[in-house]
């Protein structure tokens, strides 16, 4: 299946979140509850007043509890039939690490962070989706700023040398997509500068996004 030429509904944004002090979490998101009181109020909380600087900040951030990259597209086939795709990269931090250190050693078996993807396609009434998991600094999953890349095992999104697209590559059980996106305007910061707020008591996370991409594949 091709997706047509010119079609334009995607939105890929990165989001940026601080530690929370919630007992409720659950799933992936609640990783960090095996850290000490201490390590948690060793992590960075997004504030306002924060900015955004690139292509710094489409890297990752490990002084932060978690973050996350995720493209979500309406898109149409070849014969005009709509389809929906996504496509999510979650990094958990489970220890805080300053934003210039160095990752530790692979040999030692390192539990610093651990990564989650989720992808999904919605056509014709039906729905499949599935995830994956990886433990940080193994070289299994991770990102970086410049160039993009962002992955986990064979799922990845890559920026293209010498051009303004990045590949976004996934692959489930019985379906995958290949797909070209093409940046054609800076990133959307939301909230004010960026700073999205979360609480009334000041707690929030740096969020930005690009929109209308146009999307081949």
């Amino acid at each position: 299946m091709n997706i047509q030429t010119g079609v334009v509904a995607g939105l890929l944004a990165v989001v940026l979140a601080g530690c929370t002090d919630s007992e409720n979490d659950t799933g992936f998101a609640g990783l960090a509850q095996q850290t000490g009181e201490v390590e948690q109020s060793q992590f960075q909380q997004p504030e306002p007043g924060d900015t955004l600087i690139f292509p710094e900040d489409w890297g990752p951030h490990p002084q932060h509890r978690i973050e996350w990259w995720y493209l979500t597209a309406n898109l149409e086939t070849q014969d005009g039939r709509p389809l929906g795709l996504q496509w999510t990269q979650f990094h958990q931090a489970l220890k805080p690490r300053p934003a210039n250190a160095e990752p530790p050693e692979a040999s030692a078996w390192p539990l610093d962070a651990a990564w989650m993807a989720h992808a999904a396609v919605s056509f014709e009434g039906e729905h499949w989706f599935e995830e994956k998991l990886a433990r940080g600094d193994l070289g299994h999953a991770g990102a970086r700023a410049d160039p993009l890349q962002v992955w986990l095992d064979d799922w990845r999104l890559v920026s293209q040398p010498d051009s303004e697209q990045w590949h976004l590559q996934v692959e489930g059980g019985n379906w995958r997509y290949d797909l070209r996106l093409s940046n054609t305007g800076k990133p959307v910061p939301h909230g004010k500068n960026g700073f999205s707020a979360k609480s009334a008591s000041g707690e929030g996370s740096m969020y930005f996004s690009l929109v209308d991409l146009h999307i081949e594949g």
